[in-house]
């Protein structure tokens, strides 16, 4: 076995070979002085609650048992080691020492005869525990290669691996034993992985006739008070979900020196309560299984669900992530490559070696584009081909660590932009699935399939795989095919269901390791197929365990297990004999496009995103009411903006809008008069007369009746996109038409030609505390005082998206690609200067009544910042 290099308790494993010195007890004191048993019950108990855990068991589990309880032993109040990820009840009589990681117990002046007793617990990301990467990031090859590393040196014997769980988490444990001259030193190390990434050992020795008397039973009654705290930030990725470094990667397609690209620290943080990301995990694109760990590619971060125990680690932005999304993940074990994912800012790799996230671009690599769509891991071949949307496709070679394009043939410009690839024979034959159809490769002869040259019965082309055989199957909305090489094989849904066809439209395929094939339809159906009869061997909708619709993302497993992601109920996954659920509750935010944010006076917060609306109570730290189209509380969908208003709210839709006062939903729409567009702003004037600007003009709500203003009323411009009221004026702003003034009847219009406007197509307004009106456009910020328009020089050629002002003159400006700009009454900066926001298209923008800064995007939810 090859040797690898630990840090894992070095301490404690001298210990258990030197342990009958009594001096030699001192080595595990850390500068942390001793504290008695007696100082710990002075102390005020900690509360530890044990944890519900999932019912979902490991494809892969075994027959586990949880250490024994020995009732008899009383322990001590519950101690908290909060670095270490985990809490525990102490053994009365022994001097308890901390670190930040970790707790000893050692044998002292009080306890029974003979001083020869140690354990020790300790807890935190693997990166403090390990410094190479393993071959497999499973706990027996942790503790393998534990065992043999230290047997090489030492003269401690290690036993065979035992399966046992620790707070319901799966275990390993395994007993050792080193001969000492005149005495035997024997004890027991327990393995587990509570998070992916996070390790917990504990290790327990003592003399073999006291161990075998009353140790051993102290050990299990110790491990068996150990309870798993929910982790403070995020820990680091490595061991047990990256099965190998990240790549060096070169600037250009000549092997030379690689740049380092764009690294962020990945280790645990100290929590920071003035910068929150907000998001939700459970919005999933892709799917990729790494060892014990399933990846998520979500709309809200990066999430790592344990296998075994069922719990998610979510990854953003405040972790190193370049964004706060992705829209593809692929597990690709070739030399520095591991989990990689993709979006619209490059490719997202770990970095084993430094512990980082790295962001991989344009500007750091030879990648030619940033958009990345598609993913595809050739292992045979050993390349990593990446999909771009408006690029073509590159090609990494892991073992040359060279970037290459990949010429694409003619057809690809009749077939549109691409969304994958899937290789044939070490790439000598690739597929391309594109907008409009598949394209063949093979050599220099390429071949378009679409819905009119084939037997594909459309050109949307939904998903494509290639089985052992080197057969080429496709899926559209109603049909599977396949390509052997030769001919084309086809079946539909009365085909592949005997009974009670699929109600919704194929999304994915999965090929199984025994041959057979998985399907996915977006209504959360899904079959196992068998090729060789040509139907699908089981059918399951709406079976207990399985996630609402709509499915997005399927991923088979090497047991004959199968993953699904949806777009905001998580994962299910099948285990051979009924589904599982795991969906993460805690998500405090609704959806990852925020649309639109207001406060009521009460202090109530509203956001609007793309599933729904949600309210929260003033500091947010409590949802408050939830309003969606899936549980049928939303009047309508597509919410673009929400405006607080007395005694409620206002959203607004396509030619709807809808008043909640609390108790009911007002819903008003084409038919009582509201113009047919989408609703883009909505504002109260004095005269409490609602204002609502949509895509086709103004419409004014007076009582019951609607005013409507449009272009055959002179307006210069119907396309309606912000309005600001300050007493009896109403600013209004349009695409194309400037900025409109309504006062005593009267419209004004300003526009590029009469005043110092950037541009006609205004996207935002906002009025400042010093009466001042503030004008975003498409090419950046305005002013308007004391009747003059002035460009604002610091941000120009930008568009701004979302605009806020406080009481004390400050100044926030969202834009749609440059992040958010700030303004602290005398100059102008980025914020935050570490471009650390959810993306850098900031959709919309509040400042509270606390000065709290919600800044939201387009997409990856909301940063939100406490001064």
């Amino acid at each position: 076995m090859q040797s690898t290099s630990f840090r894992l308790i070095s301490t404690i494993i001298t210990l258990l070979l030197l342990l009958a010195l009594l001096g030699v007890i001192g080595l595990a004191v850390r500068t942390t002085p001793a504290m008695t048993l007696g100082q710990v019950l002075g102390a005020t108990p900690v509360t530890s609650t044990p944890r519900s855990r999932p019912t979902a068991t490991s494809p892969d589990a075994r027959a586990t048992r949880t250490p024994p309880l020995a009732q008899e032993i009383a322990l001590g109040p519950v101690a908290q080691v909060a670095d270490g990820g985990f809490s525990f009840r102490p053994l009365p009589d022994y001097t308890l020492t901390f670190s930040d990681d970790s707790a000893t117990l050692t044998a002292g002046s009080t306890s029974a005869p003979g001083q020869d007793a140690l354990f020790s617990l300790r807890g935190g990301p693997v990166t403090r525990f390990i410094t190479t990467s393993l071959p497999s990031p499973e706990l027996p090859t942790i503790l393998e290669a534990y065992a043999a590393s230290y047997a090489q040196a030492h003269p401690v014997r290690v036993g065979a691996p035992q399966e046992l769980t620790v707070d319901g988490v799966p275990a390993l444990a395994a007993d050792l034993t080193a001969d000492e001259p005149g005495q035997v030193v024997v004890g027991r190390i327990t393995l587990a992985q509570p998070e992916p990434g996070w390790l917990f050992v504990m290790v327990g020795t003592g003399l073999a006739d006291r161990w075998q008397a009353e140790l051993r039973q102290q050990y299990d009654a110790l491990l068996a008070s150990v309870r798993f705290l929910p982790l403070q930030a995020t820990p680091t990725p490595t061991l047990g979900i990256v099965l190998a470094p990240t790549p060096t990667l070169p600037a250009t397609a000549t092997p030379q020196p690689s740049p380092t690209g764009t690294a962020a620290p990945l280790a645990p943080a100290t929590p920071d309560t003035h910068w929150q990301i907000w998001s939700d995990g459970n919005v999933i694109n892709d799917l990729a299984l790494a060892g014990n760990t399933l990846w998520a590619a979500t709309e809200g971060g990066f999430v790592a669900w344990n296998r075994a125990s069922a719990r998610a680690v979510k990854f953003t932005t405040r972790d190193g992530l370049a964004v706060n999304y992705a829209t593809t993940v692929v597990n690709c074990p070739l030399p520095n490559l591991g989990v990689v994912f993709g979006h619209d800012h490059g490719l997202q790799l770990f970095d084993l070696q430094q512990g980082r996230w790295k962001t991989l671009d344009s500007n750091t690599s030879a990648m030619r584009s940033d958009r990345v769509v598609g993913l595809y891991c050739d292992l045979e071949g050993g390349l990593l081909w990446v999909v771009y949307a408006d690029q073509g496709i590159d090609v990494f070679d892991a073992a040359a660590n060279t970037w290459s394009a990949v010429p694409l043939p003619a057809q690809a410009q009749e077939a549109g932009a691409l969304r994958d690839v899937v290789t044939v024979d070490e790439g000598q034959r690739y597929w391309l699935l594109a907008e409009r159809g598949v394209i063949a490769v093979d050599g220099q002869t390429a071949t378009l399939y679409n819905g009119q040259n084939s037997p594909l019965d459309t050109d949307q082309v939904t998903a494509m795989a290639v089985d052992g055989s080197g057969s080429v199957w496709l899926t559209t909305a109603s049909t599977l095919y396949r390509f052997d090489g030769e001919s084309w094989s086809s079946f539909g849904p009365e085909q592949l269901v005997v009974s009670g066809a699929p109600a919704g439209r194929l999304t994915d395929l999965a090929i199984a390791a025994d041959g057979t094939m998985w399907l996915a339809w977006d209504q959360a159906e899904v079959c196992r197929f068998d090729p060789g009869t040509g139907r699908c061997l089981a059918f399951y909708r709406g079976e207990s365990g399985m996630a609402a619709p709509p499915l997005t993302a399927l991923e088979a497993g090497a047991g004959g297990q199968v993953y699904y992601a949806t777009a905001g109920d998580g994962v299910s996954w099948f285990d051979g004999e009924g589904w599982h659920h795991w969906v993460s509750q805690a998500e405090p935010l609704l959806g990852n496009q925020v649309r639109a944010m207001t406060q009521q006076t009460d202090g109530t917060i509203w956001i609007a995103t793309d599933l729904g609306v949600q309210s929260l109570n003033p500091d947010g730290s409590q949802t408050l009411q939830t309003f969606t189209r899936r549980d049928g509380t939303l009047p309508f969908d597509n919410i673009q903006v929400v405006h607080a208003a007395d005694g409620g709210i206002w959203i607004g839709g396509q030619g709807r809008v809808s008043f909640y006062d609390g108790i009911a939903w007002a819903d008003y729409g084409v038919n009582d008069g509201l113009l047919d567009g989408q609703v883009r702003a909505i504002a109260v004037d004095a005269s409490q007369r609602v204002w609502f600007g949509t895509s086709a003009g103004l419409s004014i709500l007076t009582g019951e009746a609607f005013f409507n203003l449009t272009r055959a009323d002179n307006l210069p411009s119907d396309q309606i996109t912000a309005l600001a009221t300050a007493g009896q004026v109403v600013w209004i702003g349009s695409q194309g038409g400037g900025l409109y003034r309504f006062q005593d009847n009267q419209l004004q219009v300003f526009n590029t030609a009469n005043v110092q406007l950037p541009s006609d197509n205004i996207t935002a307004l906002a009025l400042h505390q010093d009466g001042s009106l503030l004008i975003g456009t498409d090419r950046g910020l305005a002013r308007f005082h004391e009747g003059r328009f002035s460009p604002i020089p610091d941000v120009s050629d930008t568009t701004v998206t979302a605009l806020a002002s406080t009481p004390r003159g400050e100044i926030w400006v969202g834009t749609a690609d440059r992040g958010a700009f700030y303004f602290d009454g005398a100059t102008w900066s980025p914020f935050p200067r570490d471009g650390r926001l959810p993306a850098p298209q900031v959709s919309a923008l509040l400042v509270d009544q606390n000065g709290v800064v919600w800044i939201g995007s387009r997409r990856g939810g909301l940063l939100r910042y406490t001064p």
